[in-house]
């Protein structure tokens, strides 16, 4: 097992990027820090990271169209999406997409922390049960228990839906 945990930090804000890799340092972890989506597909290419903070609104796109192409390429890699402005529709398309949490801005940095390693401990998890599933499971059932990983992120979809549907119920009875 390696050492250090690699973080990708994407967000168009140098300053919010400089405090967020000051707070993930003292950890010890080796950050990339980039302030675009076509950066951070070159850090992704060539590199192995181990969760993802990203802000939603970025210079050339949003953090939601990198998350749904890195989910297109297959990569399980947490991700945490950020922004200033969080919305019922964005926490949804994140939650959809298999965002690991969506925080919203101003951040809370000991939410963050306990987030993100929270992350990092799901993600590893989540490789040790597949790399065991891949040697020790016949592929059709491999297959299929793969598709039962997805069934977590569903859940706090679900969840997620009842606070919703309780809140708009309570606002209209209001």
């Amino acid at each position: 097992m390696k050492d250090l945990i690699n973080l990708l930090l994407i967000d168009d804000n140098q300053e919010f990027l400089e405090s967020l890799d000051d707070l993930f340092r003292d950890h010890n972890y080796t950050i990339r820090s980039v302030e675009s989506v076509k950066a951070a597909e070159k850090v992704l290419e060539n590199s192995e990271v181990d969760a993802i903070i990203s802000d939603y609104n970025l210079i050339d796109s949003t953090g939601i169209e990198l998350l749904s192409k890195i989910r297109k390429e297959g990569k399980n890699i947490p991700f945490i999406l950020i922004s200033g402005n969080v919305t019922t529709e964005l926490v949804f398309a994140g939650l959809r997409l298999g965002a690991f949490e969506i925080l919203d801005k101003p951040l809370d940095f000991e939410i963050l922390e306990q987030t993100v390693l929270h992350a990092i401990n799901c993600g590893i998890q989540q490789r040790n049960l597949l790399e065991r599933i891949r040697t020790k499971v016949a592929p059709e059932d491999a297959k299929m228990m793969l598709h039962l990983l997805k069934t977590p992120t569903m859940l706090r979809f679900a969840n997620y839906d009842r606070i919703r549907l309780h809140q708009l119920t309570k606002d209209q009875a209001g």
